[in-house]
This record gives structure tokens, C-alpha cells and sequence, in this order.
């Protein structure tokens, strides 16, 4: 079924009497809440959601599968291929270095979702997502407190706080969507490890959030209607072994420079003579594999403005990588990226990431769905990263942006559940 299509028949799916109360969509993304972690953590609210709601714990990320990236696709619908934003970290060659700053105007194309409702009428709340602000344009949405980056993000109890007083308001004022972006346990998880006690409150702490939202929205008037959506930007899987990828690009004395977070590296060459050296030499290690620009893996397309660089690496578990500035200062000091082994173990290192292709075991991650006209008890047999926006819309009604990549995800909502049986009823 075509994209044009498939929105239409989601929209003629929810065109019922009742579409003319007032609506208003929840659409938040709790970092780091993985399917790992719900699994081992009281989570009643959760569990209440998958009795009377939608919902997966194989949510398809995109690739490279850390924050940045699947923020941007999540509120989108786009991939990195087209809204540009392929890590963490990276370098564009004519705006520089990428720091994870939330400036929408990074972003090559693809509007957010709270853009698209506001462009068609509606009012809109962008709350600590990426996009919320434009340094061009000012904010991105009616209601966006401005968070450059992460470490301006409340705490979550207090992001609940700000998404229960626009719920509170008069009809008439409420925004028709709130998007609300969660710190979640993603950072213990990091550094406590997946099992760990210190993850397991955090997770339980991120379901408490869930259930007061929950309750606000049972809480609304009479006859007004209300849509959750709860998930998650990436897994989360132990490690051990962290790859030092600036140690061997100072013993290979490589002509250019590197990103990289999670699973992954850039490798951007002043010199693209050294690259068949470069790619030889990094094809020794045999817990990564390497990939030149033009021949990247089908999960990674690549992107239009040279941000991915010249050499994509991607390691195994369970080992892990990242940026030499996300390590202290005296690690630096002490030659990190000069004397430090290639592949060892960090003391008070990092004990879980993610970051690993969208297929490789424990990557799926979490996506709920609950509240008026999503089908109770559902398990949602596919769904991706890029679809969350456009199921979101068509349950608004609300006409995806042109360059929106994902599809609805119709099987959800219970109007299909009450339509003759064709192959077309649970498909994006």
C-alpha cells in the first residue's frame, strides 16, 4: 500500500462521530526504558497498558541506534538518511562539529511532528525534544521551554509536572499534541549496568511517571478524549571492552578525524588516498566490521551531506566505544588517545550501551499505546521508530509533513478491529 493510501484509509479508520471532542495526544520517549529493563522491574502502570492498550517491546530502531539519531526519527518520521542527524556526535563540513545540541536547525530535512500540527491549525507543546528550538526561528512549538542539551532536561518527576499543567488547561486552550522527552533510566543503566538494583529503581521510578500521566488523562472532562504514547529510543545490553579507536588512528598516524558513541565510528580523511590502508588495517580486528562510504550496510544508507564520513565501523558485543571527550580530563592527560592500549577494559568504565544494528539481539526497544480508541490487549507485530509520528497524526487526523518516511500503524486502534478482514487492517 502507498504512503498517500495508507494515510488516507488510517484516516477514514478514525473518522467517527466522536472525532469532534477535543483531542490531544501525549507522545513522550523515556530514555533508555528497554524492554531489558522492564523485564526485570515492578512496572504495574506497563503492565496495566499492555491489558487495556498497545503495545511491543520490538520496537525497530534506526541505526546507529543511540539518542540523537532515533529522537530525530521518533518526532519525524524520517530516517538519518533524511533528516541528517547521524549520531551523537559527528562532523558536517561546512557546520562543524555536532555535539547533540537540539537545534532543529541541524537538521537537513523533515519537519517534527508538534510542526506539522501547528502548521495545520493545531496548538502544540515540545517539551525537551530535539527541534523544540531553531536558532533561526526561535521555538519550534506554542509551548517549548528551551533546553539546549541534555543536562538542561529536569529531572523526570518534573517533566510529568510541566505535561500535567498543559493537560489541566480549558479545553479550549489544552494543546491538541504534547510531546515530552524523559532523562528515563538510561544514565544509571549506562553505568550501573542492565541488572543492577540502582537500574531496576530507575526503571520502576520511569513506570511511576507513566502512571501519573495516566491518571491525568482518566482525570479530563467528560467526553474529551486523550492518546499515550510511551517509548523508548534504544535498548540497552551489558559490555565489557571498550575499543580505543583514537589510540589507533594515533599508531596508524591516520590524516583525518573520528566520531564516535555507542557502537560506532566515523572516520572523516583529509587524506582519501590513506582509506584502502585505513580500511585494511582496521580489518584486523575481529570484533568490528568496516564499511567505506558508498558500500554501507542496507541498515545505513548513509546521508546526503557528508556527515557520515569516509569509514563507518561497527563493533560486536559486547564491546563498546566512544568520543575521547566523554572521558575525565586526566584520562586524556594520561594519553588516552596516545599510550592506552587499543582494546581493554576501563576501570569505572561504562557496564551497558546500545548503539549496535537495529537487528542484532536486543536491540528491539519499548513502544505503549493507550487511551481512547487504541484496541486493548494488542501486541503490535511491527512497528519502527519512523511510524510512532505518523500513527500519532492519523489518530489526530492530521496529514503527516511531505518528507515523513513512516506509515500508521492502523492495527492499534480499535476501528479495525470492528472492519471487515482485509491484509491491509494491520499494516503500516
Amino acid at each position: 500500500m502507498s504512503r498517500a493510501a495508507g494515510v488516507l484509509f488510517t484516516l477514514l479508520l478514525l473518522s467517527t462521530p466522536a472525532a469532534a471532542a477535543k483531542r490531544t495526544a501525549v507522545f513522550v520517549l523515556f530514555d533508555g526504558f528497554a524492554p531489558q529493563l522492564i523485564d526485570q522491574a515492578p512496572t504495574p502502570n506497563l503492565d496495566r497498558i499492555r491489558a487495556g492498550g498497545a503495545w511491543t517491546h520490538e520496537l525497530e530502531p534506526v541505526f546507529p541506534t543511540v539518542s540523537a539519531v532515533n529522537h530525530n526519527s521518533y518526532v519525524t518520521g524520517c530516517t538519518p538518511s533524511r533528516h541528517g542527524i547521524v549520531s551523537n556526535y559527528f562532523h558536517d563540513p561546512e557546520k562543524g562539529y555536532f555535539d547533540g545540541v537540539r537545534d532543529a536547525d541541524w537538521r537537513l530535512a523533515c519537519e517534527s511532528i508538534w510542526e506539522t500540527v501547528e502548521r495545520q491549525g493545531g496548538v502544540a507543546a515540545a517539551l525537551g525534544f530535539a527541534g523544540h528550538f531553531s536558532t533561526e526561528r526561535g521555538a519550534t512549538a506554542t509551548h517549548a521551554p528551551l533546553e539546549r542539551q541534555w543536562p538542561e532536561s529536569p529531572e523526570d518527576p518534573v517533566r510529568t509536572d510541566q505535561v500535567l499543567e498543559l493537560l489541566a488547561l480549558p479545553a479550549e486552550d489544552r494543546p491538541d499534541f504534547i510531546a515530552a522527552y524523559y532523562k528515563g533510566p538510561d544514565w544509571i543503566a549506562h553505568w550501573s549496568g542492565t541488572g543492577a538494583s540502582e537500574t531496576i529503581a530507575a526503571t520502576s521510578s520511569a513506570d511511576a511517571e507513566v502512571g501519573r500521566l495516566m491518571a491525568a488523562i482518566e482525570a479530563l472532562p467528560e467526553g474529551e478524549e486523550a492518546l499515550l504514547f510511551v517509548a523508548a529510543d534504544h535498548a540497552m545490553v551489558d559490555v565489557t571492552t571498550y575499543f580505543n579507536i583514537g589510540r589507533i588512528m594515533t599508531r596508524l598516524e591516520l590524516p583525518g578525524r573520528y566520531a564516535s558513541d555507542g557502537a560506532h565510528a566515523f572516520i572523516y580523511l583529509d587524506d582519501k588516498s590513506a582509506k584502502a590502508r585505513i580500511v585494511d588495517a582496521l580489518a584486523a580486528y575481529d570484533m568490528l566490521s568496516v564499511f567505506e562510504a558508498g558500500d554501507f550496510p542496507d541498515y545505513y544508507p548513509g546521508d546526503s551531506a557528508g556527515r557520515s564520513g569516509d569509514i563507518l565501523i561497527v563493533l560486536d558485543q559486547p564491546y563498546w566505544i566512544a568520543d575521547p571527550h566523554e572521558f575525565p580530563d586526566w584520562a586524556r592527560w594520561l594519553g588516552l588517545t596516545a599510550i592506552w592500549p587499543e582494546v581493554f577494559d576501563v576501570p569505572g568504565g561504562i557496564k551497558a550501551t546500545h548503539g549496535y544494528p537495529p537487528d542484532d539481539a536486543g536491540m528491539g526497544t519499548t513502544f505503549y499505546a493507550w487511551g481512547e480508541g487504541v484496541r486493548p490487549g494488542y501486541e503490535i507485530p511491527q512497528i519502527r521508530m519512523i511510524d510512532a509520528a505518523p500513527s500519532a497524526l492519523a489518530w489526530l487526523q492530521v496529514t503527516p509533513d511531505a518528507a515523513s518516511e513512516g506509515q500508521p500503524v492502523t492495527g492499534m486502534f480499535q476501528p479495525a478491529a470492528t472492519l471487515p478482514a482485509t491484509k491491509d487492517a494491520d499494516q503500516r
